[in-house]
């Protein structure tokens, strides 16, 4: 290794700064292209966190909307309403311990009110405390899909699965909550039928973005898993048709039935789109966090590549450089010898002559 670097110190000095020149090029391309692999893996880790916080805010979204379910059934004037008062007041706890930290208000049950229609007041208001923390909770999951740069994933499929998870499906969630909650007030005549047709409106548009945006999937990734995915959230989205058909076809009529326990029905079948929607949710979730786990795995095995790469042509040009040298010394060698055989031959003649 000295009698190369030796060697190299003999070299024309153009040509040693055309070895160090590209030698220093080659591993600015190497540290550039490293540094941009690191931060595409920085973003991932980012993204990944993002689909790891709303975990919480997914345990919030569902308590908060069986608090609102058993309070707004409180909040109906019948007699029967008079059942869920405890059924209000322990999911309300049950939402409060699964926001712990929360900066969110609560607004308290006035669980000693004297007449029917104080009672029935009071829990409107316990409602309309639910409907301001889903509005929060998806302000929350918004912002949460904004800073981790979601938006920005030129992977399509990261990108759709991350704005179902983050954005369009809990926003589907907390408004299928809110018709629920309105469909009862508005057939008890608390409050105008045609909020309740306004909330539907924006149901159905929700489900239909969440539909295209599956639709941007399947363009990407055809595989059956992609596929059964799509196909739930049409599903979700037929039985959100056929249940707001129900609400508008019992608007009228109790079939038999109570008032209260068709309230009560239709509760139960929103519970269990709910239920529907928050397994296509956990999914969808998963389906996200796969993709950013190939992605990184990509980026890996690039930065391998990349590094082996680098290793197999540093050692081709480092056999180029010891040949350039040697050959570069060996002509030295060859003039020194041949300026000394001249030098010899002057000697001679100037002797002879």
């Amino acid at each position: 290794m000295k009698a190369l670097f030796s060697s190299f110190k003999r070299l024309p000095v153009w040509l040693r700064i055309s070895i160090l020149v590209t030698e220093g090029l080659f591993v600015l391309i190497l540290v550039t292209v490293l540094v941009s692999q690191l931060a595409q893996l920085n973003q991932i880790e980012r993204e990944r966190q993002g689909a790891e916080r709303p975990l919480g805010l997914s345990e919030q979204l569902t308590r908060l909307s069986e608090y609102s379910a058993n309070c707004s059934l409180a909040a109906t004037p019948a007699p029967e309403a008079a059942n869920y008062a405890e059924a209000c007041a322990r999911s309300k706890a049950n939402y409060e311990a699964a926001v712990q930290t929360s900066d969110l208000t609560f607004g308290q049950a006035q669980s000693h009110a004297h007449s029917v229609e104080e009672q029935s007041l009071s829990y409107q208001l316990e409602v309309a405390v639910a409907d301001t923390h889903l509005n929060e909770l998806l302000a929350r999951y918004f912002r949460i899909y904004t800073e981790s740069g979601i938006q920005f994933n030129a992977l399509p499929e990261a990108y759709t699965t991350g704005r179902l998870s983050l954005v369009h499906l809990p926003e589907l969630f907390a408004y299928i909550t809110l018709v629920r909650d309105r469909a009862l007030l508005a057939h008890n005549a608390q409050i105008s039928y045609n909020y309740l047709l306004q909330t539907q409106g924006a149901v159905h548009l929700i489900a239909e973005q969440a539909e295209n945006t599956f639709g941007a999937l399947l363009q990407s990734d055809k595989t059956p898993t992609a596929e059964r995915l799509a196909t739930q959230m049409s599903e979700i989205h037929q039985e959100l048709t056929d249940y707001f058909d129900w609400l508008d076809a019992t608007r009228f009529t109790t079939q038999s039935r109570t008032g209260f326990e068709r309230d009560q029905e239709q509760v139960e079948i929103a519970e269990e789109l709910l239920r529907t929607l928050g397994d296509l949710k956990s999914s969808v979730a998963e389906r996200f966090d796969y993709y950013l786990n190939e992605a990184q795995s990509d980026i890996y095995q690039q930065i391998i590549g990349l590094v082996l790469l680098f290793l197999v042509l540093q050692a081709v040009l480092m056999l180029l450089f010891i040949a350039v040298i040697r050959s570069v010394k060996a002509a030295q060698e060859s003039a020194s010898k041949l300026k000394s055989t001249l030098e010899q031959q002057d000697k001679m003649f100037a002797i002879i002559g």
